[in-house]
């Protein structure tokens, strides 16, 4: 069996607020959250979308944060 990483996903940004993929694993997350997200938001109306959309984005916020090595905070020049 392959050896599971503990190796972090993502990295917080160097300017800003937030986090980029850092791993081929926090990329292949962030295509599939863009895929389903588009098809979400292109099959649904109304109030539906909305909340497909608002699930699908807290879901993937929290991913990113507990996929993080650091914390997230504001970086200022």
């Amino acid at each position: 069996m392959g050896k599971i990483s503990n190796r972090a996903w993502f990295k917080p940004k160097t300017f800003g607020f937030g986090a980029s993929p850092a791993s081929w694993q926090g990329w292949l997350a962030t295509a599939i959250f863009v895929v389903v997200f588009i098809a979400a938001t292109l099959s649904l109306r109304g109030l539906g979308q909305w909340i497909a959309d608002g699930v699908l984005l807290a879901g993937f916020v929290a991913l990113v944060c507990a996929k993080t090595d650091g914390e997230w905070r504001w970086r200022g020049l």
